[in-house]
């Protein structure tokens, strides 16, 4: 058994199934053939954290992620947000209709401040983990 790895897509095919990836039009056009040593060497890397990347040669090396810390920020700020939403959203329907108790009110007024608190950030120079992790999120509202 073994295995080969199409660079195109970054994809592992087990070659004991070839006739069956070929009856189905899905064996890859080029490719290179990897050791099942470096197969195994590679899944555990991949399980370690790393990722696995075409190299010299087309052929599937190790590599340390790249993180998108302003990506991750972003994401971050998007969840809160939706949490904010969810959270609030009986409250804004309340105070459509005009039910909305005085306590829903006040909390509804904290949460849309919270909102704001959120949008208001300023994440465009978070540009890796220590930015990252230096960023203040406000409170979330008792």
């Amino acid at each position: 058994m073994g295995y080969v790895y199409r660079p195109l897509t970054r994809a592992f095919y087990n070659d004991e199934f070839e006739a069956d990836y070929r009856k189905a039009g899905t064996w890859p056009g080029f490719y290179v053939r990897v050791s099942d040593e470096d197969y195994q060497k590679l899944m555990d890397g991949q399980s370690q954290g790393k990722v696995i990347v075409t190299g010299e040669r087309c052929y599937p090396v190790l590599a340390d992620p790249v993180i998108d810390w302003n990506a991750e920020a972003e994401a971050k700020r998007a969840i809160l947000l939706a949490e904010a939403a969810t959270e609030t959203a009986d409250w804004r329907i309340e105070l459509q209709l005009d039910v909305i108790s005085d306590e829903d009110k006040d909390l509804l007024i904290d949460w849309m401040a919270y909102t704001k608190l959120l949008k208001a950030l300023q994440l465009e120079s978070v540009a890796d983990e220590e930015g990252f992790k230096g960023i203040t999120w406000p409170a979330v509202p008792a």
